[in-house]
């Protein structure tokens, strides 16, 4: 049986946590579609998906060189999960998940030249700091 999903997109927020000494960090992260409706309109959709990045090597390097709006090439695998809500609802979630096997992550965005200054364009999709990301 094969349980695997393969994402790019651009970063939203990024939740570094560290439980019992060791890393993990879950990270939003928006894929754009684009389409045509039926009059030929140009049009974008956004799907956003929370990613778990539970191999603590992948965690280290998320935390040190990625950055909200960068663009990501993730591959995990599909987990459902269940908690209580601050009001005791039972609640659902289907996260990707990185763990030590059978995962990739690969930076796509451009680096920084050596003065400092970022030379590539801020990836489509990616909302500016002060909007409200889900997750």
């Amino acid at each position: 049986m094969l349980n695997q999903v393969t994402l790019i997109g651009n970063v939203g927020n990024i939740d570094l946590r560290t439980v019992n000494g060791r890393k993990y960090v879950n990270i939003s992260i928006a894929c754009n579609e684009y389409y045509k409706d039926k009059d030929g309109n140009k049009k974008e959709n956004t799907n956003w998906f929370r990613v778990s990045i539970l191999a603590e090597k992948l965690a280290e390097i998320v935390e040190k060189h990625v950055k909200k709006g960068d663009r990501l090439y993730v591959q995990g695998k599909l987990q459902n999960s269940s908690y209580k809500d601050k009001d005791g609802i039972e609640r659902y979630s289907t996260d990707v998940v990185l763990g030590n096997y059978d995962s990739k992550l690969i930076m796509l965005s451009a680096k920084k030249d050596t003065a400092g200054t970022d030379n590539s364009t801020p990836p489509a999709g990616c909302p500016d700091a002060e909007e409200e990301i889900p997750y």
